[in-house]
């Protein structure tokens, strides 16, 4: 789990790099969303 946590974070590496970028140069603001596996379920009461 660990190692593939750690092969995750250096391939979105460059995601993290735009977003900064963006963030300071043009004053971005980003709003990061997720859901779990029932979210479909919860959604539907």
């Amino acid at each position: 789990m660990v190692e593939h946590q750690l092969q995750i974070s250096v391939i979105d590496q460059p995601v993290f790099e735009m977003i900064k970028h963006q963030r300071e140069v043009y004053s971005w603001e980003f709003i990061f969303l997720g859901a779990d596996q029932d979210a479909i379920a919860e959604g539907g009461k």
